[in-house]
């Protein structure tokens, strides 16, 4: 009995080894694969100018500035169920692009809620992280061409919390393209191709494969109420003052100057004599018209631009609106309805050719699909050249000459001769004899100066060219 028992042990340790060779070769074969392919599961884009639309069955998925964001989603159940985020060597994103509208960038954002191709629409998206983990730029090489973009560390990050694999989110930023969909993959035969994630795995590695399955990691647990708040210690005693400085001496004041005499009042001198008043000038010639005024404003045109967006607490987010081409800018404004949303800025573009405008999120909440509006006043603004008025010479006019008064001849004295006498009967009058008179000529006028002449315009003073520049 006792040969028997130790028998079937042996047996029974040479099936047991024999399993475990069997189960490590059969993991070596496994692992020997490096390369996963994970595929996308859904996929599809909004419209911010169309906000009920589903397109969950589109061949494509539009990526357009201001309009068209795009939503992938991926299956990682391909990889190995016990693979540790240190085993993944690289990760790497493949899109197809179909086409290029304009040349810009493409963004990838962490979707971090749950969504369905199905029923997503611009009035039910879901919540997207803050900051963008990776970005490429369109160019119209990529046309009919595989891209490739790296996002290892968010594989590694889907591994380790299974529960937030919710997707990606694709933002254009001054770019228009085309990428294809899954419902596209067989559309354009082999020249086509769905989003995938591919993803490498270190080889010849031993993990938890040779202890046993690794389990699920557990989801978080709730976070837990925040500790009261402690009491604000005691003030310091105040240190004591400093020791004063010593007050340096005064100097002495200087003496006051003796002060000056008066001086005496000069006497006023006397008034001088009114001069003549001078001739009236001739009537001057019309001046040249002025150059002509500037155009109004013309081509008014408001563009605008409405989003709806989430907004974590603590978040920012900003949106902006371009003017149609040939248009600039002169005005225009921003606005939320979102009570825990702040308006932090408003303004136009360097290049004056749209407006901006920046939100935060101040609150301790997070703010849920809101509304977000921009809007910029745009007006045509041309090349305005205005030329010169040739302004006319004027002719000059001969000066005026005054001729002086010709002098007055002297009159000779004046004699009175004395009356006859009268008859006898009478006495005689006395003879009176009268001075002559001498009248002084009258002086020469002087020489009346030369007029000055009118004013001349030449070369070197005709009215500048003035040119705006928009």
């Amino acid at each position: 009995m006792k040969k028997t028992s130790k028998k079937r042990t042996t047996q029974f340790t040479m099936a047991v080894l024999i399993l475990a060779a069997v189960f490590l070769i059969s993991t070596a074969l496994a692992r020997a694969e490096t390369l996963y392919t994970c595929p996308v599961t859904d996929d599809t884009y909004i419209d911010f100018d169309m906000s009920d639309q589903n397109y969950g069955t589109s061949d494509d998925v539009l990526v357009v500035d201001l309009k068209n964001y795009g939503f992938a989603k991926f299956d990682l159940s391909t990889l190995p169920g016990d693979v540790d985020t240190e085993e993944i060597e690289k990760a790497t994103l493949k899109l197809w692009v179909k086409g290029v509208q304009e040349e810009g960038y493409i963004d990838f954002y962490l979707i971090m809620s749950d969504w369905n191709e199905d029923t997503l629409t611009a009035q039910t998206i879901p919540d997207i992280d803050q900051g963008y983990f990776a970005t490429f730029e369109t160019t119209d090489t990529n046309v009919n061409q595989l891209v490739e973009v790296d996002v290892t560390e968010v594989v590694k990050y889907w591994v380790e919390w299974k529960a937030y694999n919710y997707g990606i989110y694709i933002a254009p930023y001054e770019a228009n393209a085309v990428l294809a969909s899954k419902e596209d993959a067989n559309s354009l035969g082999s020249t086509s191709k769905a989003m995938e994630i591919e993803v490498e795995l270190n080889s010849g590695e031993c993990s938890s494969e040779c202890n046993g399955e690794k389990g699920d990691k557990g989801d978080p647990g709730e976070q837990g109420p925040a500790g009261e708040k402690g009491e604000t210690g005691d003030p310091g005693e105040q240190g004591p003052p400093g020791e004063k400085g010593e007050t340096g001496d005064r100097g002495p004041k200087g003496d006051t100057g003796d002060r000056g005499p008066k001086g005496d009042t000069g006497d006023r001198g006397p008034k001088g004599d009114t001069g003549d008043r001078g001739l009236k000038g001739e009537t001057g010639d019309t001046g040249s018209r002025g150059p002509a005024g500037q155009h109004g404003l013309q081509g008014y045109h408001i563009a605008k631009t409405t989003r709806y967006f989430s907004l974590y607490r603590g978040g920012k987010v900003t949106y902006s609106v371009k003017c149609p081409s040939g248009k600039k800018v002169i005005g225009g404004g921003a606005f939320t309805n979102s009570s825990k949303v702040q308006l932090t800025g408003s303004l136009p573009f360097d290049d004056g050719r749209g407006w901006s405008g920046y939100w935060s999120n101040t609150t301790s909440t997070n703010d849920s699909n809101s509304k977000y509006e921009i809007y910029a006043i745009c007006v045509d603004q041309p090349r305005l050249i205005v030329k010169p008025i040739p302004v006319p010479m004027p002719t000059p006019k001969p000066p005026i000459s005054i001729k002086p008064i010709l002098p007055i001849d002297p009159k000779p004295p004046i004699t009175i001769k004395p009356i006859d006498p009268k008859p006898p009967t009478q006495s005689p009058m006395p003879i009176i004899t009268v001075p002559p008179i001498t009248i002084k000529p009258v002086p020469i006028a002087p020489n009346v100066p030369e007029l000055p002449k009118s004013p001349r315009l030449t070369e070197t003073n005709q009215l500048p060219t003035f040119r705006i520049n928009r």
